[in-house]
């Protein structure tokens, strides 16, 4: 009797630990789960995506079958139930009755959303990758990176008609594309803004600076520079693909793939240098002529000096 009564006990410990288990897995999916679905989750995915039934709720089988069509690396159903217990708030959390309204639904596509831009854009935007905007033009011209408003609310992607319609043409003369980058494409507001993941505000400005007056005297610094670098090195400009519309979350962002391959030195003399199109992103390269000893030395010193 005292071996059956230990084994029971042991048995029912058991049940307690796997429950507390389930549950533990279930109120918060791992976090690179989370991520694979989100790098998978395509444009307008709503829950009439995931709705078998057509009865404006969705439960986790449901959720779970939607994605597998997106052949997400490694989904599993526990990340899927986490994902569900997470964000239902009226129903049940867990069981086969566990699910989410379309409200519920909206918000968790929101959050994957965001994980998805999160991967592609820096964690911490320095100066360099929030830019600043010129008043004169309302930051029409503005380029940067910065993806969040003055509130903290992060910015919809431009190509994306949900939680809103932005209702705007997307071209690389507007600079916007499938991104969430704060811009003014059509001189609506007095600095750049965007529409929000917030179901409840529309759109809202962007904390970007005003570019402010020079300080230094830039021209005579840029003449110095032009003639000692003009023997070794020329302007290049590059399109900046992400304003283009066929631009995709597998896509790098130009102007982070043009940082990291010639330095932030590099792109802001260049920037003084040289004459682009708006919409190109300017460089400084190595001249292809054949060149002397000498003329290597020069071109080493012009290199040197970014």
């Amino acid at each position: 009797m005292w071996a059956f009564g230990v084994a029971l006990i042991a048995t029912v410990s058991g049940n307690e630990a796997m429950q507390q288990t389930l549950r533990l897995g279930a109120s918060g999916a791992p976090e690179a789960a989370e991520g694979a679905i989100a790098a998978k989750l395509p444009a307008g995915f709503d829950i009439a995506s995931a709705d078998a039934d057509g009865n404006d709720s969705v439960t986790w089988k449901e959720l779970y079958d939607a994605l597998a069509t997106y052949k997400i690396p490694n989904l599993d159903t526990g990340v899927v139930k986490g994902l569900v217990a997470k964000f239902a708030k009226d129903g049940p959390k867990e069981g086969a009755g566990a699910g989410l309204d379309k409200a519920e639904f909206t918000k968790m596509v929101a959050y994957l959303k965001k994980k998805s831009a999160d991967a592609l854009i820096p964690k911490d935007p320095n100066a360099f990758d929030t830019g600043c905007y010129e008043k004169r033009d309302k930051g029409q011209k503005y380029r940067g990176l910065l993806t969040s408003t003055v509130s903290g609310r992060t910015c919809q992607k431009w190509l994306a008609d949900k939680p809103h319609v932005p209702g705007i043409d997307v071209s690389k003369k507007n600079g916007l594309g499938n991104h969430n980058f704060c811009r003014n494409p059509d001189k609506s507001e007095e600095s750049p803004w965007c529409f929000t993941m917030d179901p409840t505000k529309e759109k809202e400005l962007c904390e970007v600076p005003v570019c402010g007056k020079l300080d230094r005297n830039f021209p005579d610094e840029a003449d110095d520079l032009s003639s000692k670098v003009a023997e070794g090195l020329e302007c290049d400009c590059m399109d900046q693909l992400y304003g283009s519309s066929t631009t995709t979350a597998d896509t790098a962002v130009a102007l982070l793939a043009a940082k990291k391959q010639f330095g932030s030195a590099n792109l802001e003399a260049a920037k003084k240098k040289c004459k682009c199109r708006d919409g190109q992103i300017a460089t400084l390269k190595r001249k292809h002529s054949p060149h002397s000893r000498h003329s290597r030395q020069k071109e080493a010193l012009a290199s040197k000096l970014l």
